[in-house]
Parts: C-alpha cells; sequence; structure tokens
C-alpha cells in the first residue's frame, strides 16, 4: 500500500482499513509519511490475530494443498459462507452474491493463491508483526478515526477504545446494528461518518507532511476482497 500511495503520488490521504491492521503495520514500517489521515473500522488490533475462527480457516486453508480452490467454490453459496464459521459472523445482513464473487474473483488467478497461501499462511508471523507494531501507534499523531461495530463478534469492542487510547490525536465511533463488515451492513452511516472526520479535519488543517512533490489529496478505502498487503519480502516470484 505505501508503494502503491507513493507511485501514483498521492498527498493527504485519508486511508481507511475494515478487517485488516494493515495501517498498525505501516505505522510501524515507516509507511504513512503520505497519510493525513487514518480510519480504522472494526480491524485486527493487539493479540486479535487471526480473528476468531474465520480467521483461523482462513489460515488453515492456506497451508492445505488445494484449500484456497476449495474454500473459494464453498464461499460461493451463500447458505455455507453465512455459517458462523465463515462470514456469518461478519455481516449481520450477509454478503450479496455479486459482491462475494468480485471479492472471490482474483483467486481464480494461480499467482494470486500463490501470494495469499504465503500470506494468509503463517499466522504466527502475522501475529508477532501486530504485536511489535502496537508499541509504534502513539507516533503516529494525525487524526485517526476509531469507528466500530458495538455488535461486532470477532473484532472485541473493548479494542476499539484500546486503539482511541494508543493514538494522540483520535476519536471513536461506536455504529450500532452492524458486525465487522460496517461497509456492508451500514455503508451510510460510515460514508457519513467518514465524510464529517474527514471535513473536520480539512477545516482544523490536519495536512499529510510535504515534500517536494505537488500535493494532492485522495481518499483510499480498502474493501475486503482487496485489503491483504502483497509483503514484498515474503512473496517473491516463486510458484
Amino acid at each position: 500500500m505505501t508503494e502503491f500511495i507513493e507511485r501514483l503520488d498521492l498527498r493527504d490521504v485519508t486511508l481507511c482499513f475494515n478487517d485488516w491492521c494493515g495501517a498498525q503495520v505501516m505505522i510501524a514500517d515507516g509507511g504513512v509519511e503520505r497519510v493525513g489521515r487514518l480510519a480504522l473500522v472494526s480491524c485486527e488490533a493487539f493479540e486479535n490475530y487471526p480473528p476468531g475462527l474465520p480467521g483461523r480457516l482462513a489460515g488453515l486453508a492456506a497451508r492445505v494443498p488445494g484449500g484456497v480452490v476449495v474454500a473459494r467454490r464453498a464461499l460461493l453459496s451463500r447458505r455455507l459462507r453465512q455459517l458462523p464459521m465463515f462470514f456469518g459472523h461478519m455481516s449481520k445482513r450477509g454478503i450479496p452474491d455479486d459482491i462475494m464473487r468480485e471479492w472471490l474473483q482474483p483467486l481464480t488467478r494461480p499467482e494470486i493463491r500463490r501470494d495469499y497461501r504465503k500470506y494468509a499462511g503463517d499466522t504466527r508471523r502475522g501475529e508477532r508483526d501486530l504485536l511489535a507494531a502496537t508499541g509504534a501507534l502513539p507516533a503516529f499523531d494525525r487524526p485517526v478515526l476509531i469507528a466500530w461495530a458495538t455488535e461486532d463478534r470477532l473484532m472485541p469492542p473493548d479494542h476499539a477504545r484500546r486503539l482511541a487510547r494508543a493514538f494522540p490525536n483520535s476519536q471513536l465511533a461506536e455504529i450500532p446494528d452492524s458486525y465487522t463488515l460496517i461497509p456492508e451492513d451500514q455503508p451510510a452511516v460510515l460514508a457519513a461518518r467518514l465524510r464529517r472526520f474527514i471535513a473536520a479535519c480539512q477545516a482544523a488543517g490536519h495536512p499529510a507532511p510535504r515534500t517536494e512533490a505537488t500535493p494532492r489529496s485522495r481518499a483510499l478505502a480498502l474493501p475486503r476482497g482487496a485489503r491483504r498487503s502483497t509483503r514484498e519480502n515474503q512473496l517473491g516470484d516463486d510458484r
């Protein structure tokens, strides 16, 4: 994600993460120079990695030969994916078929499956990286919105309050009637919160650090289907 922002020469970026803990790792790795503000939306934090049974099953599928292909086919079935072990405890309303097909389509490509196996299969490293990154959070002094589902079944509501305390310039917004995937369960409520947050930041004059490049302002939101980092040091070109 850091490289993506740099390649597009974006400045004063609003980076929004749902479900994934990428923001914390980016902060620890010094990859947020161009980020003006963050929104963490019901996401992995602290010791909660992988989160719940769905997270553990995702890691298992990545480690078992053929597991990713089988998991993809299973999740195309609405009845199966609404089980608690899959998306039943992630979305209160269920993921529409067309959205799920779009999320899963990249897994039809062998190179994407290869990268996914290397990332999701190494849950011990992921847990170590997340725990190590936690201590770096106070270094991010730009505005942070913590938006959390009050009925979340996978991301403990107490983690929202802990994250809000960890950042020196944060605000907490609790969103009712939703599970983890707030962009699916309460998209209008979340969008309104984000608009108010961005507008308030801009009015208060909280730009990202400037360098020689011409500043630009953009908002980047990561849907779950595109949320995983490539981790160049892990993936390589082996098949």
